[in-house]
């Protein structure tokens, strides 16, 4: 949602554009020019991802990357080549396709898909950054840089933040740019030297923002906004308080936010009950807890830069590396519901994400250039939780390049990348619907993704396996690559497994762990780096309940609820605090019980019983531990019960004007 003057937009769940309020400059879209005191459709179609408003104009974004825009144009803030009102949303002819846009006074800034930067419409404070007052009507590249990802316009003033965490902003001043005085600047200059910032907001007179660590700064006019000292203006960054936070809003005058244990805040003027602390006046200077709802979750999964969490009776919840689910482009630090994702039954995650529902309906959503998703989308982006076809019979499913899911027959199918023969149909061509899998006797109770190989149990407890075999994980004693199943020796008593990288970990009845394929990061927790071709028991956990396999580490949680991981440690994924590879299983979490544990690229999710979430390892950009920290997390930092965000993401993002 987003709100400009005097009206407002919003996106419904099913991807519909909705407007209301004041309409004397056509902001509302309908071409009627009459308040809308209700929200009304605009156009007919279902794939709108963002929006975001101006003071009397309005912009929004199709999941085509298309810009769409409408209402006052004085400074040709529509991006059109001409100044006059536009009455309903008109494509710009904007030769980029955007990842984001957003909306000042009367001039806008976008990131294209390429990561460049532009901007139109009023500069009379240089809030372009082209280095002149000029106004534009179409859009104009600010500088050569291609490694924008993150923006934010309010008033005259516009922001920016760059892959390596920096911090830009230019524009009028009054201290909102946070250099030091109160001087307007013509093109993007530095906010100091920090290079850990990972989200900013701008208000209508004051900035806050977040850095890597979760602490929360602001400058610009204060009123209590930036804390009990309202006299004051603040020229450069100044911290506030010491609460550690995952989200946070600038509005008019007033500041809301999440704070680290999902309790939201709200500070400065509340003269119309902004603050949502259950009364009307009574500007509070310091945060002020609002709401908490937590809730505990039943199905983890990690992939690749990007998590996942179902169950609990409530929404699915998808953070990380875009697209996530939720309609945007924007990488999501902490966890956003997915509404109408409620009764999951399987989820899986890589570069994009697969689930099975209650119903037996499959779903999908995000990097699809292989195929891999199921769903027929031009650029291999699914931004929304799309259904794979009509079957409602689908009972489990896994994720790598490639997606297997196996029916309720026991049926194995797949699709995505097959470029090492990882589909088992016998070729290397691409699929992108659901194909079955040939040569395997039905039914089929497991199936383990692994980066470019398969790995199956069948319902008499055989193992079988297909695709690239370089480190021997087919299993077969050979590194022979095999595009059809093969089985893997003749024992019958298989009862789990799970793919890594390039390795497989699996379980036998008697609860023994045995490990195949490649071993050179201690992936294999045997204690040595001799890779294996055939299955072999690992030395020492012979009781496990629950095993994950991540890119080269792994993690298993052993009948008492204790954790233990092992393999590849150079992001801290294993757990322990250190960096060091561990070659043999090391306790994770002290004493804790765990209920789940989910070991994706080079970090880990782990589900304590109690409902708590907890991740470690690397969060770098994507931010898919969802500590709000796009760091390095060493050992289990908690970002608390799911949930505990009680409002969705998209509803924290007021812009006052």
């Amino acid at each position: 949602m987003a709100s400009g003057d005097l009206h407002g937009l919003g996106i419904r769940d099913d991807g519909t554009l909705w407007a209301w309020g004041v309409n004397s400059s056509s902001q509302v879209g309908d071409g009627s020019g009459l308040r809308q005191t209700a929200p009304v459709r605009l156009g007919d179609t279902n794939d709108w991802v963002d929006v975001d408003a101006g003071s009397r104009f309005s912009i929004a974004l199709r999941s085509d990357g298309g810009l769409w825009t409408w209402g006052e144009n004085l400074f040709g803030q529509l991006g059109h080549g001409h100044t006059e009102t536009v009455a309903t949303p008109v494509q710009g002819a904007f030769v980029h396709r955007w990842r984001m846009a957003r909306a000042g006074n009367s001039h806008v800034l976008a990131i294209a898909r390429d990561g460049s930067l532009w901007a139109w419409g009023n500069n009379n404070q240089g809030q372009l950054g082209g280095g002149t007052d000029r106004s534009r009507s179409l859009p104009a590249q600010v500088g050569t840089d291609t490694d924008w990802v993150d923006i934010d316009a309010g008033g005259s003033t516009s922001v920016a933040m760059k892959s390596d965490g920096s911090l830009w902003a230019w524009g009028s001043n009054g201290g909102m740019l946070g250099l030091g005085d109160l001087a307007p600047r013509p093109i993007p200059t530095r906010v100091g030297d920090a290079t850990d910032w990972w989200y900013v907001s701008v208000g209508s007179d004051h900035i806050l923002g977040l850095r890597l660590d979760g602490s929360l700064w602001g400058w610009g006019m204060n009123n209590g906004v930036l804390d009990d000292q309202p006299e004051r203006i603040r020229v450069s960054p100044d911290r506030i308080g010491t609460t550690p936070w995952r989200a946070v809003a600038a509005g008019s005058g007033f500041g809301i936010g999440i704070d680290d244990d999902g309790f939201l805040w709200g500070w400065g003027g509340n003269g119309n009950g902004q603050l949502g602390i259950g009364r009307r006046g009574q500007d509070r200077p310091v945060p002020t807890p609002v709401v908490t709802a937590p809730r505990p979750g039943a199905l983890l999964a990690a992939g690749r830069a990007r998590s996942a969490i179902a169950g609990g009776g409530a929404d699915l919840l998808s953070w990380g590396n875009s697209p996530v689910g939720n309609g945007t482009s924007d990488n999501l630090h902490f966890p956003a519901p997915l509404p109408g994702l409620v009764d999951v039954r399987s989820l899986a995650v890589d570069a994009h994400t697969v689930a099975v529902l209650e119903d037996g309906t499959l779903w999908a959503w995000g990097q699809g250039f292989d195929g891999q998703t199921g769903v027929d989308d031009a650029d291999g982006w699914v931004d929304v939780p799309t259904q794979v076809g009509d079957r409602t019979d689908w009972r489990s499913v896994d994720a790598a390049s490639h997606t297997l899911a196996v029916d309720a027959a026991g049926g194995l199918w797949a699709w995505g990348s097959n470029r090492s023969g990882q589909l088992g149909d016998g070729t290397i061509t691409n699929r992108t619907t659901p194909l079955p899998v040939a040569g395997l006797p039905a039914p089929i109770v497991r199936a383990a993704a692994g980066s470019l190989f398969s790995v199956a149990l069948d319902a008499e407890g055989r193992p079988w396996a297909w695709g690239e075999n370089g480190n021997g994980q087919l299993g077969d004693g050979t590194t022979v690559d095999r595009p059809e199943p093969a089985q893997i020796g003749t024992d019958t008593n298989w009862v789990d497994v799970a793919a890594g990288g390039d390795f497989v970990l699996a379980v036998k009845s008697d609860r023994s762990l045995w490990g195949w394929g490649r071993n050179r990061e201690n992936q294999l927790g045997d204690g040595t780096r001799t890779s294996r071709s055939t299955p072999t028991a690992h030395p020492t956990l012979t009781n496990v309940v629950r095993v994950s396999a991540g890119f080269r580490h792994a993690a298993a949680i052993l009948p008492d609820g204790s954790l233990r991981a092992w393999g590849l440690n150079s992001s801290f994924q294993v757990g322990d605090g250190t960096t060091v590879n561990r070659s043999t299983p090391v306790p994770i979490g002290g004493d804790a019980t765990w209920s789940d544990v989910s070991a994706g690229n080079d970090f880990t999710l782990a589900l304590r019983a109690d409902g708590v979430v907890f991740a470690w390892g690397d969060n770098w950009v994507t931010g898919h531990l969802g500590t709000s920290h796009r760091h390095r997390v060493e050992a289990g930092d908690a970002w608390g019960p799911l949930e505990s965000t009680p409002v969705p993401t998209a509803a924290l993002t007021p812009r006052g004007r």
